[in-house]
């Protein structure tokens, strides 16, 4: 649910808001949630309905691929114990292993 911008820039107003309940009776937010501001991320991110995170590495003076592996292998040491989280590397690692697929098939037939 959006509210207009007026009420959601101020705390005491969306704190005021009424909620109809089951049986109709009518009470404020308050009475029902705790709200307060946090710090926390500017923007959530989602992607196939899964919330995410962007991490960007500008890898210098090492191997792209092996910068990639080494970070992989690390995050799934960290995160064994984390469930429900996944990684996938994109970007300028993905677009030639993309192609080294497709030429590990497009070699060997057109040799035959």
């Amino acid at each position: 649910m959006r509210y207009p911008r007026e009420v959601r820039d101020s705390l005491d107003d969306l704190r005021r808001l009424p909620v109809v309940t089951e049986r109709g009776a009518q009470i404020v937010l308050s009475d029902v949630a705790d709200m307060r501001i946090v710090d926390g991320p500017p923007m959530l991110k989602s992607e196939n309905a899964r919330l995410s995170g962007w991490v960007y590495v500008d890898v210098r003076g090492r191997a792209l691929r092996s910068a990639v592996l080494d970070m992989q292998t690390r995050g799934r040491i960290a995160g064994s114990s984390a469930r429900r989280l996944f990684d996938l590397v994109s970007g300028q690692f993905r677009v030639p292993r993309a192609g080294d697929a497709r030429l590990k098939i497009a070699v060997p037939f057109t040799l035959l």
